[in-house]
């Protein structure tokens, strides 16, 4: 692989996770914009897939960089 970046000399790979939980307590803030049960119902919904993705991406950095 020819790209060069930081030490690890891999291609970057990102996950975007946007939907996350703004605060660990929404009663102390002023957060009508956001919906603490949407955001739990779907942290509930997606967070396995996300952290497989996670986990998926760090393996492909450890083999590109073991390479």
């Amino acid at each position: 692989m020819k790209h060069q970046h930081g030490t690890l000399k891999v291609k970057p790979l990102r996950l975007c996770t946007y939907n996350t939980l703004q605060f660990k307590d929404y009663s102390r803030y002023e957060a009508d914009m956001f919906s603490e049960e949407d955001k739990r119902a779907y942290r509930e919904a997606n967070l396995d897939g996300l952290c497989d993705r996670a986990k998926q991406i760090g393996r492909k950095l450890i083999e590109n960089n073991l390479m």
